[in-house]
């Protein structure tokens, strides 16, 4: 595709353009080749930062923290601090790597693009305080920008801050009463702790609203097993939780979601099938674990059961991951 827009000989602009779109589909071989023909025509503060990003995307930050270095002084804007920012960090210099975001966010015009990947950065590195506090000041700057205000809700939930994004939730849905992107977080939210019945209302609001990611199931799920009576509640869960299953097979927390509405069913054969795959996804999956063990027993299985009780209590030991949540919130709001 790259030698056939190379034929056509376009300008500067357009190749630029050309590789810019390959940079944004992960394309980064192809994305280079235009880059550098574009950058042969005419270069620009544009196209160096595409050609730096691209080199980081194969997997070599020094190179592009070099290619950034050819970025003027006075081209330096958000852009290329962020882009700094990641880099450094991924060349193990963390300090540095905040100094550039901090940058990044000071530097030029208020966008909303810049504060969602600052926030994502802090967030990779687990400083879900920092990414509120950011997102703070960037509700502040952009009051009427509904997904900043949605990522500031969630990930102030995420720092802890549970009242503070109850109150950011409800003011987003008074104000975009129809956005079900909104209703989903604060479904999920309400089913995290422990809400199950309200969640699951809230849930399906988003649906019936247009709402339909694997993550959304995944809570309709969780609240339908954990709120419904015991025939009800599982039929329900197990049609929310298929559905899940259709949109993301590999995923663990899915699976042994599935394992665990089949253990409640009855369905064991089905349920040590599933929750065997969680564990191949996710080994370190405690929980999965445990409940295969259930599984196992409810199969008359004694002796596999207790080796994967066993195997749970030696991860909770060992595994500093042991006890983490599926990452639906946060996914669902930055859109990943």
């Amino acid at each position: 595709m790259t030698q056939t827009i190379a034929g056509l000989k376009p300008g500067a602009a357009v190749l630029a353009e050309a590789g810019h779109a390959l940079l944004a589909a992960h394309q980064y071989v192809s994305a280079n080749e235009l880059l550098k023909l574009a950058e042969a025509a005419g270069p620009s503060p544009a196209i160096e930062l595409d050609l730096a990003t691209t080199a980081f995307g194969q997997g070599d930050p020094a190179k592009g923290l070099e290619l950034l270095d050819r970025t003027p002084e006075s081209a330096r804007d958000g852009d290329y601090y962020l882009s700094r920012a990641e880099m450094l960090d991924a060349s193990g210099k963390s300090q540095d790597a905040l100094r550039a975001l901090e940058q990044a966010v000071g530097t030029g015009a208020q966008r909303p693009d810049r504060y969602r990947r600052a926030a994502v950065f802090l967030l990779g590195k687990g400083q879900a305080p920092e990414a509120a506090q950011l997102l703070h000041r960037a509700a502040g700057a952009l009051p009427d920008n509904r997904e900043i205000l949605l990522i500031e809700a969630a990930t102030a939930e995420l720092a802890g801050k549970s009242d503070e994004a109850e109150h950011s939730l409800a003011g987003i849905q008074n104000r975009w009463p129809e956005w079900q992107t909104a209703w989903a977080a604060h479904g999920m939210i309400l089913d995290i702790h422990r809400h199950f019945e309200e969640g699951r209302k809230t849930l399906e609001t988003a649906v019936a609203l247009g709402a339909s990611g694997p993550e959304v199931y995944f809570y309709l799920a969780d609240g339908a097993l954990r709120s419904g009576a015991p025939n009800s509640g599982n039929a329900a869960a197990e049609a929310a939780i298929g559905k899940a299953l259709d949109q993301a097979p590999a995923d663990a927390w899915i699976q042994a979601l599935a394992g665990r509405i089949a253990l409640e069913r009855g369905d064991y054969a089905l349920s040590v099938k599933r929750l065997r795959e969680a564990i191949r996804l996710r080994p370190a999956f405690v929980q999965a674990h445990r409940d295969l063990a259930r599984a196992y027993r409810a199969s008359g299985r004694a002796g596999e059961a207790q080796t994967e009780l066993e195997e749970a209590a030696g991860l909770e030991k060992t595994s500093s991951n042991a006890g983490e949540d599926p990452p639906y919130l946060l996914r669902l709001v930055i859109g990943r």
